[in-house]
């Protein structure tokens, strides 16, 4: 369903790749943390909310400063960033347990709202800018596309997993994966760019 010049910019596939992992990562475990916290650590629905503030109440302002880190730091720097976010958020949520304090799970709720609120955005900017002209609006729709799709997967994938552990290593090996992908895409990007410029 998508052109194939669009497709075969790497930066177009890893960003359409870094926004589906955040979005994966972001929901699912929207979804997986409230059936934990309830289920597992038996706090009410009203307990559970008040629980999930540090990680859905920054969604409401980091986005307004996202635009300017791009500006500053570049898109691809933020996506690094976003992804490692979720790496660190997979890796403090494996090692929690029924007992552990509610502060190792609120940092890793910080860590998992830092990711989405810089990858997604930051790989919307890229998006448009790696994207040939003609496609702009298409890869605009592929990534969107895809968000959504990463959100319905991550529901369904890590939804039915009752023990947390599982739900982080899971959330941390997929987050590494992506983050491996783009870094290997930057890294390829400068290398061609070095002996453009020589010239």
């Amino acid at each position: 369903m998508l052109p194939p010049a669009l497709l075969a910019r790497p930066a177009v596939r890893t960003d359409v790749l870094a926004a589906s992992t955040a979005s994966l990562v972001f929901y699912g475990m929207l979804f997986t943390l409230t059936l934990w916290y309830e289920r597992q650590r038996g706090l009410s629905a009203l307990s559970t909310g008040l629980v999930f503030i540090p990680m859905t109440l920054p969604m409401c302002v980091l986005p307004i400063f996202t635009g300017r880190l791009v500006a500053y730091f570049g898109a691809r720097r933020l996506i690094v960033f976003g992804l490692a976010c979720d790496v660190l958020a997979g890796l403090l949520l494996a090692g929690v347990g029924l007992n552990s304090p509610l502060v190792w799970l609120v940092v890793a709720e910080i860590a998992l709202v830092l990711a989405s609120t810089t990858t997604i955005p930051a790989a919307t900017a890229d998006v448009a800018v790696a994207a040939p002209s003609d496609y702009a609006a298409s890869a605009q729709g592929a990534l969107n596309a895809a968000r959504q799709a990463g959100a319905a997967l991550g529901v369904a994938l890590l939804g039915p997993l009752t023990s947390l552990h599982v739900a982080g290593v899971t959330l941390a090996a997929l987050s590494a994966v992506a983050l491996a992908v783009v870094v290997r895409t930057v890294i390829r990007s400068h290398r061609q760019a070095v002996p453009l410029a020589a010239t």
